[in-house]
């Protein structure tokens, strides 16, 4: 009976881990082989990102004087806000960096460059926007060779 209630919980705990959150990206074309991008996280996003992180911290965190996962929710946030917030910012760049990548079939060659990446903070209720330059394959375009005539040489 057990192993029938696990098939159930199975496929709801996978559900919502496949739906993919879709970021807002505007594409513009900056040169030959460059594209900039122009990528925005939302608020909510980032604070559903916060909340998860800091809750998946405080069922671990060891906090002298508190049992293991049982630290007040205040007191984990105020020791580890700016580790929690740089790493939900650079999961939140790299989670819609490659989504930017993926949807829109950009075919990359080289390393992103982030414009003013020091100004990509998290800040209190606000969402974040950033955009960089990247190379890409450039995009060739042949003619058609239909109907071209050939002049063979007589040997």
């Amino acid at each position: 009976m057990s192993e029938s209630s696990t098939a159930t919980d199975t496929p709801a705990e996978t559900a919502p881990a496949e739906e993919v959150y879709q970021y807002p990206v505007k594409i513009d074309d900056a040169g030959p082989a460059t594209k900039k991008v122009h990528v925005e996280i939302p608020a909510d996003r980032i604070k559903t990102k916060l909340a998860e992180q800091f809750k998946e911290l405080r069922s671990q965190a060891n906090i002298p004087g508190f049992r293991v996962g049982h630290a007040p929710a205040k007191l984990i946030e105020k020791r580890f806000a700016s580790d929690v917030k740089d790493q939900v910012r650079r999961t939140l760049i790299s989670e819609s960096y490659e989504q930017a990548v993926e949807k829109n079939k950009l075919q990359v060659i080289g390393e992103p460059q982030f414009d003013n990446p020091e100004a990509m903070e998290l800040k209190e209720n606000e969402g974040l926007t950033y955009s960089f330059e990247v190379e890409v394959q450039p995009e060739i375009n042949l003619p058609l060779l239909t109907g071209l005539k050939v002049k063979k040489p007589k040997l």
